[in-house]
């Protein structure tokens, strides 16, 4: 199958996807995909044209993503989980 190519300027993203998300290399266009790993887990490159669009990606994924690169999108990804359980720490608690 025919990988992406990053346009110059446009960022890429590093996901490394358990196998109940690996259907985004299946949607999504990406320029490398590793080899499963023992568990079944693939690190992509995913070209992006913004962090918060790769944010809600991964979020949206429910701990089947996680975000390696940029250093900006993971800690973008902390922050949305953060903010999320903090809305539901009055009902949990």
């Amino acid at each position: 199958r025919e990988r992406a190519e990053v346009a110059v300027g446009q960022q890429e993203a590093v996901l490394d996807l358990a196998p109940g998300a690996r259907w985004i290399t299946d949607v999504h266009p990406v320029t490398t995909v590793s080899a499963p790993d023992g568990d079944g887990h693939v690190v992509v490159h995913l070209p992006i044209h913004s962090l918060a669009w790769a944010q809600r990606l991964v979020l949206s994924l429910r701990g089947e993503a996680v975000a390696l690169e940029p250093p900006e999108l993971v800690t973008a990804v902390a922050d949305g989980a953060r903010a999320a359980l903090a809305a539901y720490s009055d009902r949990l608690g």
